[in-house]
């Protein structure tokens, strides 16, 4: 008896791990597929993105910023990652140059939802920063987050609000930015498949 019921439970495995193999194999082939049609366009909805903006920072303790920054999102099946840079202030773009400044590399992992209207991202992860305090250098590393609300233009396009934070022993800085959204998804007009 016992034999019968685990070969039976082996069976009832295996079918479901078929079934399952076979539901996930047509998921990914539609998901390379996946498309949303907008005003005569075909857009990809699982796409990567960059955003870039300037804005207004301040660092504790210490006086406001102009930073400039830049993210490339990208996604690995559907999960989404941001690479991006940070520059506390640019002396380039403002005239002036304070001798205290921060710049920051990081990874992160980020949670999006895309709509035809907005683009919502929020970003954890970790960095490394680098910069000038008081006229000395330091180096260390960092726990980096943000916020993106993007009102789009077009599907591929937008304008919209950046919240960071930047936390590191050295010079913790937060802020908000202006962002510009340019997306990867435009995929051809709909008559040209």
């Amino acid at each position: 008896m016992k034999i019968k019921s685990i070969t039976i439970t082996l069976f009832l495995c295996s079918v479901l791990h078929n079934m399952q193999a076979q539901e996930t194999a047509a998921q990914k082939r539609d998901e390379k597929t996946l498309e949303r049609n907008y005003y005569g366009n075909r857009y990809r909805m699982v796409n990567n993105y960059i955003n870039f903006g300037m804005g207004y920072a301040r660092a504790i303790g210490r006086r406001e910023s102009f930073p400039v920054g830049i993210g490339y999102n990208f996604h690995i099946k559907k999960t989404f990652f941001q690479l991006g840079y940070n520059r506390s202030e640019m002396p380039i773009l403002w005239g002036s140059y304070t001798r205290n400044f921060l710049n920051d590399l990081h990874f992160a992992f980020c949670i999006r939802n895309e709509t035809k209207v907005f683009n919502v991202a929020y970003v954890m992860g970790v960095g490394k920063a680098w910069g000038l305090k008081d006229n000395l250098g330091f180096n260390t590393f960092a726990a980096y987050a943000e916020a993106q609300l993007i009102r789009k233009i077009y599907y591929d396009v937008g304008v919209g609000l950046n919240l960071f934070v930047n936390y590191n022993r050295e010079y913790p800085t937060g802020g908000i930015r202006l962002d510009f959204f340019l997306s990867s998804s435009y995929q051809g007009k709909i008559n040209s498949q």
